[in-house]
């Protein structure tokens, strides 16, 4: 039989040497080297990318818990690269798939009339993460015949639970919002706070099922979608005009991407905080 403790052990030992492997530069080439592609293999194939995880993985996903359900896919998807495509692993991870369900998400992802979703709801730590992933799958099309962006801002006001806003209680909003407010580098220019003399700013998202819905940000509030529009312009879509934003500034691509490191190092940080 297998010693739970050890296993526990040698799981957090090996999310160490992980965590310090994961430095601010390897971060960045990752962002910066966005787009990635998900192949959406379980619901195209029926068969789930979990059954291609190394043993290095599988002790990742052995580690998590269920107070910590974004660290190993967090963890997991910092090690993409050109050659080891790891965002449909960290996809299926974040929605509830593991080692001892693979046939059931397979079925459910098979014959997609099942209770799978109701069986295995998201949280914030894992709506955040699940936004970000696509956010990181950029202009390609994917879930739902949605580009990454558009499913990142769906998942950014809370997936199926519609948020009118997002939700800045959580530990890492509160955070990243306080870095980015307080830092004349990207405030007032980038337009991250909506201006009094601005209004308010209304943005059309997707809701499923093939319908849009409307967003809106008051004077005075932290534009959210702002700063998405902001880090789609910076991966290198086209240059349009969007609200508030007077005139594009090359310069602010380092500086969106500098944002987004940080972005990515205190959710990291928060996971980590949570793992046991």
């Amino acid at each position: 039989f297998f010693n739970i403790n050890v296993l526990q052990e040698q799981a957090n030992n090996l999310v160490t040497i992980m965590i310090g492997n994961q430095n601010k530069t390897s971060t960045k080439a990752f962002i910066r080297n966005a787009p990635y592609s998900l192949q959406y293999a379980i619901t195209k194939t029926g068969r789930s990318s979990l059954r291609d995880l190394t043993s290095r993985e599988t002790k990742l996903i052995r580690m998590s818990s269920s107070s910590c359900k974004i660290l190993a896919p967090l963890l997991v998807l910092l090690q993409q690269s050109e050659s080891n495509n790891m965002m449909d692993k960290a996809h299926e991870m974040i929605l509830g798939v593991n080692e001892t369900n693979i046939e059931k998400a397979e079925y459910a992802a098979t014959y997609r009339n099942t209770s799978w979703s109701d069986d295995h709801p998201l949280n914030a730590d894992q709506d955040m993460l699940h936004s970000l992933l696509h956010r990181w799958e950029g202009g390609i099309i994917g879930e739902g015949g949605h580009r990454g962006f558009d499913n990142a801002k769906y998942w950014l006001l809370g997936g199926s639970k519609m948020m009118d806003a997002v939700d800045e209680s959580h530990v890492i909003r509160a955070q990243f919002k306080g870095y980015i407010v307080n830092n004349k580098n990207y405030h007032p220019e980038m337009g991250f706070v909506v201006e009094e003399e601005e209004g308010t700013r209304s943005y059309e998202i997707i809701a499923g099922n093939n319908q849009t819905r409307k967003i809106f940000v008051k004077s005075g509030e932290f534009d959210w979608i702002r700063y998405y529009d902001l880090c789609e312009l910076s991966q290198g879509e086209k240059h349009t005009a969007i609200k508030g934003v007077r005139k594009w500034k090359d310069e602010w691509i380092e500086q969106l991407l500098e944002l987004q490191v940080v972005e990515v190092d205190l959710l990291l940080q928060y996971a980590v905080s949570r793992m046991r």
